[in-house]
């Protein structure tokens, strides 16, 4: 009904509607009930039809419709038809005391029961995936093939598949650290010419590969790009058999002819031991120094390299330098951390090779990787599972080159395989740098493992 209409007599009523009919005029009012389609609420209109002399007697039919968007409307029942008389009568009356109340709850009324129903299949018709339960379907790269110069950079990115699933972590990888480096926002830096690989690898096994050709800028051919992509192998070093430990006690002199190298573990050792502890021994350690950073270039940005004699230094070149025959390795938790356990297998070989090439009369002793406290969740590589992977990996190689493995992580650990908690220094901050009583523990295990 629509609201607020004028009281009308009777007499004046059938004037005006026979002059209507008579001129054969139809006269429609619209009542409006809601808001907008897609809100959930009715569109209401009222049609008034026309008649003629003859059915003066029918009352008007008021036609109820509503437009609910992408739904069907449950039909209206239809309100009962009286006399005209009767009618004005009512309307007269209904307009007077109950026309605004009426409306008012008869609108409100259907439109909160349209408005739910229209909420209830908006709900229905969208489906919501549950990330929990969803896994990537898919990994592609914006290039599958480049060419670059040397010393060019290049962002290669990263397109996953569904954008929703619960985990999109992913590792690079890449197959010649002489040619390329990448970084782990994809950005690639040409070091040298040749060829290489990039793989993007997910956390379930996904990959998208890249090949990549770097050149020097006043490359002619590709005859001379597929030679570069071609380095000549280098004889692999004759590995000497390892020496037979008896498990002897030596003492602190034993280590003065030794080198250790290694990262900001080995920088604490440093400190520990400069009372004596390990003789005269000397350190070629670097915070954050991996097998990957020390065998780059010394001028590369991204090299870790250590200090001797206060100049920057490559280790092979280092120890051939101080002429030292015993040399500590303990290395590899960097490398976890960007690349990954076989990446960082792979880069151990390579390191040590590049040691042999120099020194080839050297002892190698290859410590294992130390693990972290309990709890510790890192967003890369690096957690104790990794690094026991790693050091599984690790002990064979050591074995068949003829390098002493040192198990130093088994007097460090607790029963679960973490470090444990009174021999770390730092448990609230990075959890695996140790304090005096860790030290204690790891120069005793090699009193009593190197002989």
């Amino acid at each position: 009904m629509k609201k607020n209409l004028s009281v009308i007599p009777i007499g004046v009523l059938l004037l005006l509607s026979c002059t209507a009919c008579s001129a054969g005029s139809t006269e429609e009012a619209s009542g409006t009930g809601a808001v907008e389609a897609g809100t959930g609420a009715a569109i209401k209109s009222i049609e008034v039809s026309s008649h003629s002399e003859a059915d003066e007697s029918t009352a008007a039919q008021e036609v109820v419709t509503y437009s609910v968007p992408e739904t069907k409307a449950p039909s209206l029942p239809e309100e009962s038809s009286d006399t005209e008389d009767n009618s004005d009568a009512e309307n007269n009356s209904d307009t007077e005391n109950n026309s605004d109340t009426e409306d008012d709850s008869d609108t409100e009324d259907n439109k909160d029961e349209y408005s739910q129903e229209e909420s209830n299949v908006e709900d229905s018709e969208v489906s919501v995936p549950e990330s929990s339960e969803t896994d990537l379907c898919s990994i592609t790269l914006s290039d599958n093939e480049l060419e670059l110069y040397v010393g060019e950079q290049y962002q290669l990115e990263v397109y996953m598949e569904p954008y929703y699933a619960d985990r999109t972590d992913y590792r690079w990888t890449w197959s010649n650290n002489s040619v390329i480096f990448v970084e782990s926002s994809g950005n690639i830096i040409a070091k040298s010419a040749g060829s290489a690989t990039i793989t993007a690898e997910t956390y379930n096994g996904l990959t998208a590969v890249c090949e990549v050709r770097v050149v020097e800028r006043n490359h002619e051919t590709s005859a001379e790009i597929s030679e570069l992509s071609q380095p000549e192998a280098k004889p692999e070093p004759e590995y000497k058999p390892a020496p037979e430990i008896t498990g002897k006690r030596v003492d602190t002199s034993w280590f003065d002819d030794a080198v250790f190298v290694g990262d900001s573990i080995s920088v604490g050792l440093y400190n520990y031991a400069d009372d004596g502890a390990l003789g005269d021994a000397d350190f070629l350690a670097k915070e954050c120094m991996g097998y990957h950073s020390a065998m780059w270039d010394i001028d590369y940005e991204y090299a870790i390299h250590p200090t001797y004699n206060g100049v920057e230094v490559r280790i092979e070149d280092a120890i051939q330098d101080i002429g030292k025959k015993k040399i500590f390795i303990l290395l590899g938790m960097n490398d976890i951390c960007s690349w990954g356990v076989e990446e960082s297998v792979d880069a151990m070989k390579d390191f040590t090779d590049m040691i042999l090439e120099k020194n080839p009369d050297v002892q190698i002793y290859i410590q294992s990787a130390t693990p972290m406290v309990g709890g510790k969740v890192r967003e890369d590589y690096l957690n104790n599972e990794n690094i026991r992977e790693y050091n599984e990996l690790i002990k064979p190689i050591c074995e068949e080159r003829g390098f002493v493995y040192l198990d130093i992580a088994s007097v460090l650990s607790d029963e679960y395989g973490n470090l444990r908690d009174d021999y770390c220094s730092d448990i609230n901050g990075a959890g695996f740098h140790f304090n005096r009583a860790g030290d204690d523990a790891w120069v005793e295990y090699l009193k009593t493992h190197v002989e």
